[in-house]
């Protein structure tokens, strides 16, 4: 597209007349914090929902039953990684990590505070396994991250973000 055509579109879309709906102001501002809160400080599914695997399906309960005919359902495995990767952010988005006690900068404090509760402070954990470590636990396959035809363990060389990367990295 030329440039007076990329002109004249943009005025043609000037003069077009377009329809917003717009949803009017919360009364209270306590179920936006609520629904905000949840989702930034926990992930998209809690835990607990997670009912069964059997190493083709993972059972989830419903987090509102009475809306449902059944108290559960079943996704294949790829469809419920797919749906929980798009929950990662994006690399360089700015999430919240961790606020209060629980910011590694006040260690000291929540150990005080777990110290008057009796509990035993906490101890971060230096190791952090590999993604092939947790797919292995995760699924109890041996065979995940290893080569079909010869078994040897299989390594990440190279990991392509769309646009990023040189030419010449794309062919390996």
């Amino acid at each position: 597209m030329s440039v007076q055509q990329c002109l004249n579109l943009i005025n043609k879309l000037g003069r077009k007349r377009f329809h917003a709906y717009i949803e009017p102001a919360y009364e209270h501002a306590n179920g936006v914090f609520k629904y905000v809160g949840r989702y930034i400080r926990r992930g998209p599914i809690s835990e607990r929902r997670i009912v069964g695997y059997n190493s083709q399906q993972v059972t989830i309960a419903y987090a509102h039953q009475e809306k449902h005919d059944k108290a559960t359902f079943n996704l294949p495995v790829k469809s419920f990684i797919q749906r929980m990767l798009t929950h990662v952010p994006e690399k360089g988005t700015h999430v919240v990590r961790s606020y209060g006690l629980f910011h590694p900068n006040c260690r000291e404090k929540l150990n005080l505070a777990r110290k008057h509760l009796g509990q035993a402070p906490y101890l971060p954990t230096l190791e952090v396994p590999s993604a092939l470590a947790l797919l292995q636990h995760i699924f109890n396959d041996p065979k995940i991250g290893r080569c079909p035809v010869c078994a040897s363990e299989l390594r990440t060389v190279f990991i392509y973000r769309g646009g990023q990367a040189p030419r010449w990295k794309l062919a390996a």
